[in-house]
């Protein structure tokens, strides 16, 4: 059986989850480079396939949602966003002291984090973490259409 069509705020959570790992990596990476280049300079191939494997597990976890449905990783997602950024409140004053243009950064992605979780937990998403099969505009499908 083929897998109905994604749910319009599901491609949206996709779109904006792969566009967020990607951009949120890469200026991390150049913000936060007076920590980030000596030990690149140190261990180039380990530290390049240090930042390949994180690309590639958060590119899985928003695939692992979008793709293939996994509810329990949707739950993951909203317990990690929303204790995440209280943890770096903490020390955010501090840390926004020493490298500013760093925590203009995590505030860009922590609010893409919670754009992409309002993606899948409204709207049309909801039916498509639901057990049972879902059409293409995110209602059940009956027992006979499944």
């Amino acid at each position: 059986m083929a897998q109905p069509a994604m749910p319009k705020n599901i491609v949206r959570f996709e779109r904006l989850g792969y566009a967020t790992v990607l951009l949120g990596t890469g200026a991390s990476m150049v913000a936060d480079w007076p920590t980030v280049g000596p030990s690149f300079a140190q261990a180039p191939l380990l530290h390049g396939l240090t930042v390949a494997f994180i690309v590639a597990l958060q590119g899985a976890w928003v695939w692992l949602i979008a793709r293939k449905q996994q509810n329990w990783a949707r739950w993951v997602s909203l317990f990690i966003a929303v204790t995440t950024p209280l943890a770096s409140l903490l020390n955010f004053y501090s840390r926004f002291r020493i490298n500013p243009e760093l925590e203009l950064v995590h505030a860009a992605i922590y609010l893409a984090w919670f754009t992409q979780l309002y993606f899948i937990f409204t709207g049309d998403a909801r039916p498509w973490f639901a057990s049972e099969s879902v059409g293409p505009a995110g209602e059940p499908l009956s027992p006979n259409e499944a």
